[in-house]
């Protein structure tokens, strides 16, 4: 049960903590399940899930990091665009991002496609690779053409059990 109580306080308080502690101590596994789980808080819009996993991924790359969130917000975005400059790939692409990708694939990008300010974020931190865009790109853009064209059901009236 104080497991359980655990887990419901992080889901509730880890977008809105100011701790980089928190995050430098978090597992993939447990941030995985946080993300996952059902009471996760989001304040405004899922592009804050992407920026604090951005930033988590970061100190697990860098253990012994000391800094405050705007320096770590600095410093999370120059990495990764370097590393694309240094490698050609795109981070999780690479040997060391690949073990970091199950907790990339729990954000849900389809929510962060609708904004072209975020879309142009997460495009030009090249963590995420292209091919996973392009199949969110695919799915937003026949969402529109069916709605435009009227032939889009709507959304699945659901019982209340």
């Amino acid at each position: 049960e104080i497991e359980t109580e655990c887990r419901f306080w992080l889901s509730v308080h880890l977008l809105t903590s100011s701790s980089i502690s928190l995050l430098q101590e978090m597992s993939i596994s447990l941030l995985v399940d946080t993300l996952r789980s059902s009471d996760l808080f989001v304040m405004q819009v899922e592009m804050d899930v992407y920026s604090l996993v951005k930033k988590w991924l970061y100190l697990k790359l860098h253990d012994n990091w000391t800094g405050d969130f705007a320096k770590l917000m600095l410093n999370t975005e120059t990495f990764f665009r370097k590393n694309h400059e240094e490698t050609g790939k795109y981070f999780l692409e690479t040997e060391v991002g690949r073990e970091y990708e199950c907790v990339f694939r729990v954000i849900r990008l389809e929510q962060i496609l609708t904004d072209a300010v975020s879309i142009a974020m997460v495009e030009t931190d090249c963590i995420i690779p292209k091919s996973w865009l392009l199949s969110k790109y695919r799915h937003q853009w026949l969402k529109m053409i069916m709605v435009e064209q009227r032939i889009d059901p709507g959304p699945f009236i659901m019982s209340n059990e």
